[in-house]
């Protein structure tokens, strides 16, 4: 008879009354996995102002990524957007002409995993609430999705679809098509995935 046996816990393996082997299995999200990984990250306006302010009129990106590593894809999990009153239009523009920038902040992508010092090979700019244009120098790009927004937050779960391969690069955007001040917030949340090689 062989004996199937965990080498480092030298428990044995467990069959049902048909001889049948006995499996236990976790299930867990990509976005769960990569994080225990350290190769999960959250981008969020907050890293430079709190809550910004779009008057009336105000329409231009708020938070811009680019994804400059040779060896891995950013998948885009979801984000958050929060804002204090209702009437904002936020979206979401794909691989932007990248120019001279301005009105913006560098930010650094931060690690979901506290215990990780893996670092996001991503360029990221949060807009730094001057102007009306929001950060400015990104041109072109295509439209490719438009969120009404209302009070209270909304997280959409983007299900690890979206997809930056080397150099692609995305912004999310407000506009303020009202009459009044509103304040808002936006938080993207993404994980490294390895190129897969055929």
């Amino acid at each position: 008879m062989t004996l199937i046996r965990d080498p480092l816990t030298q428990r044995g393996a467990r069959v049902n009354n048909d001889g049948r082997l006995l499996t236990q299995s976790v299930q867990e999200s990509g976005e769960a996995a990569a994080s225990r990984e350290g190769e999960a990250f959250t981008l969020g306006s907050s890293q430079s102002i709190r809550a910004l302010t779009y008057a009336a009129a105000d329409d231009g990106p708020i938070l811009y990524v680019r994804n400059i590593s040779a060896t891995k894809t950013l998948v885009l999990d979801g984000f958050t957007a929060t804002e204090l009153g209702p009437g904002l239009i936020l979206y979401l523009v794909k691989n932007p002409i990248l120019g001279s920038l301005g009105a913006n902040t560098p930010i650094e992508p931060e690690n979901r995993n506290f215990s990780s010092t893996n670092e996001a090979e991503v360029e990221a700019e949060v807009w730094d609430d001057t102007g009306s244009l929001g950060i400015t120098g990104l041109t072109g790009g295509v439209e490719v999705a438009s969120f009404l927004r209302a009070v209270p937050a909304g997280t959409l779960d983007l299900k690890n679809a979206v997809r930056l391969g080397r150099l692609d690069s995305a912004y999310f955007a407000y506009q303020n098509p009202t009459g009044g001040s509103i304040l808002a917030s936006v938080a993207l949340r993404f994980h490294m995935e390895a190129l897969e090689v055929f």
